[in-house]
């Protein structure tokens, strides 16, 4: 789905849920969050989803673009994690649906990252541990290069996510995964 309204201040909107069926202009808004140290999240909020398609959403690949413009790109990829369909019997059908209104509560491609785990990391760099994880999660990274090597770092009972959010908060930087 692209949609660009006549203000030429609006910016241009790609969303796209991948094999399933999806009725684009039931489409009612997206909210896109992206906060350092956190995963991103989309919410695509729908009218009259049928019942039949609500749970072949879930775990659904999503891609998301809200282009405003040269070098003004946010890009989202990531999973259908949770759904949030809505009857009100008094306000009767929207679409051929008794659901007037869905929820997708889309996460980030870092949500699978939350896996508990204990490693031992060595060296244990900043650069080791970014781009050890960055290959084991297929993503790529840009981060400061550090000659600092502490005595040793142990992830002790902790997903991925949380170890290297706390380490790089160590280090005095931020964590943002996005696209």
């Amino acid at each position: 789905m692209i949609t660009k309204s006549s203000s030429p201040l609006s910016p241009a909107v790609t969303i796209r849920l991948s094999d399933i069926e999806v009725d684009y202009t039931s489409i009612m808004g997206a909210d896109l969050v992206l906060e350092e140290n956190k995963h991103d999240l989309l919410i695509i909020k729908m009218a009259g989803v049928p019942s039949r398609l609500i749970l072949e959403y879930l775990n659904a690949p999503v891609y998301f673009v809200l282009d405003s413009g040269p070098g003004r790109q946010q890009i989202f990829v990531g999973y259908v994690s949770n759904i949030s369909p809505v009857n009100q019997s008094t306000l009767g059908f929207v679409n051929k649906s008794p659901f007037q209104q869905v929820e997708l509560y889309c996460v980030g491609a870092s949500y699978y990252m939350k896996g508990t785990k204990s490693e031992r990391w060595y060296p244990p760099t900043l650069s080791n541990i970014v781009s050890t994880m960055s290959k084991r999660y297929g993503f790529s990274a840009d981060y400061p290069r550090d000659s600092y090597v502490p005595n040793g770092l142990v992830q002790t009972a902790e997903s991925d996510w949380e170890f290297l959010v706390k380490t790089v908060n160590k280090y005095s930087h931020r964590v943002s995964v996005h696209g």
